[in-house]
């Protein structure tokens, strides 16, 4: 049976493949703007660099993108076979595996041909079986044809690893999650685990959101390939979004319910504060008085699996 998602997806381009000429005009436009990044490229290196810096140097940030990827090849893998090549005009071939022909195998959903019999250009061709629209073998430049082929043979290998994809988005959620319970336990406290599961909850909520409408976006301007593509683009952007989303609005809820923050006196100055138990601890020691040895620091990574392994250990 068809899934309602993939119809929707593939009815959005419907009127564009219709339109030749509106398919054109938007290729154009993409193409521009892709033209005016590339020139002020320089002019934003810097700023660019440092922003990677900081994300690279954000494990939460990593972690959700990774889900994010995860869930959008786990989407395509299920749904789609992805074939470089195959007869000598093809370069690229998406197969549906929501329809089946009678001899039990996907059916071709959309294609990106070199110039061949009667259709002397690069084109893209779609299945009128699966899409119910008329194969208009709408025309795309020779450049943007062998890019989908590029960007195919990506799709490709992330099918392929899929599996591999998923068992790290769950080993680093798992930790993500454990290390927020050894805080708690540490500081005595709730909120770092109830964040941590809550935000987890909203990743996967966005990863999913996000792959329905890059998948449909992608399919607006380029079947097939921008299919796949926008929904693994989509799904790691819905997971970053939503987390963070869902981030703010924990730590706001929470602060209203005073979860885990006490008032106190500082020691050193006598001052009253507010000690945020849930991120240093019982501490005695006021924000503008504190050092970083007041602070108990929080477990590595290692440090953490070391823990785990010597429990184990001790109940062998």
């Amino acid at each position: 049976m068809v899934n309602d998602e993939n119809n929707q997806s593939e009815k959005l381009f419907i009127w564009i493949l219709e339109d030749q000429d509106g398919f054109s005009k938007l290729s154009e436009k993409l193409v521009e703007i892709a033209k005016n990044v590339l020139k002020d490229a320089g002019k934003y290196g810097k700023q660019a660099t440092v922003k990677i810096g900081e994300f690279v140097s954000n494990s939460t940030k990593i972690n959700e993108t990774i889900t994010g990827l995860s869930v959008g090849t786990a989407r395509n893998a299920a749904n789609y076979v992805v074939q470089v090549g195959g007869r000598s005009s093809n370069i690229l071939n998406i197969f549906d595996k929501n329809h089946i022909s009678t001899l039990g195998n996907p059916k071709w959903y959309a294609r990106i041909d070199m110039p061949h019999g009667n259709v002397p250009y690069h084109h893209i061709n779609v299945n009128k079986a699966i899409t119910g629209v008329k194969d208009p073998h709408t025309p795309i430049s020779g450049v943007t044809a062998h890019a989908a082929g590029l960007t195919g043979r990506a799709l490709q290998v992330l099918n392929g690893i899929s599996p591999a994809l998923t068992a790290l988005a769950l080993f680093e959620n798992v930790y993500q999650v454990g290390n927020n319970v050894i805080i708690d336990l540490t500081n005595d406290t709730k909120r770092n685990t109830i964040e941590a599961l809550a935000k987890l909850l909203a990743t996967y909520r966005g990863a999913n959101l996000g792959a329905m409408a890059g998948a449909a976006l992608g399919t607006t301007v380029l079947p097939g390939v921008g299919t796949l593509a926008g929904g693994v683009a989509g799904a790691a952007l819905g997971a970053n979004a939503f987390s963070s989303l869902m981030g703010k609005v924990m730590a706001s809820a929470l602060d209203t319910l005073q979860m885990d923050i006490i008032q106190k006196t500082c020691e050193k100055c006598q001052k009253e504060y507010q000690c945020r138990k849930s991120e240093t601890g019982d501490i005695n020691v006021c924000d503008g008085c504190r050092t970083d040895t007041d602070v108990p620091q929080k477990m590595t990574r290692v440090e953490i699996i070391g823990l785990v392994v010597e429990k184990i250990r001790s109940k062998l």
